[in-house]
């Protein structure tokens, strides 16, 4: 991805079975689509919810409660970086058109 001057948001690695699971979040998705496949490397693509909330002791819970309340499973979880002060989380999510309804009671969330 450097040498494509791909910039990468997030990278996230996990052991899964006998391999290894790569997450990357990106504000690039073609270019990193197009340099998968260039690179004959198998991917799935996953929308995220990204959402912006108070840097206060419990508010990472308190989003994870009401998506979880709301049905919605959470896969994976990450914080990406802080805006006004506040932190900036990503949420891998089992319904993302739902989570998004639900996402303007929750905090500030990122546009698609």
């Amino acid at each position: 991805m450097a040498d494509k001057r791909i910039n990468l948001d997030t990278v996230s690695i996990s052991q899964a079975g006998h391999g290894y699971l790569v997450r990357f979040l990106t504000g690039s998705e073609e270019d990193v689509r197009t340099s998968l496949m260039k690179a004959d490397l198998s991917f799935r693509e996953n929308k995220v919810l990204v959402i912006e909330i108070a840097n206060k002791p419990g508010q990472w819970l308190r989003v994870a409660q009401k998506l979880a309340d709301g049905g919605i499973e959470i896969s994976h979880t990450y914080r990406v970086g802080e805006a006004s002060g506040n932190h900036v989380y990503a949420y891998g999510v089992s319904d993302y058109a739902k989570a998004r309804k639900l996402c303007r009671k929750l905090g500030k969330c990122a546009e698609d």
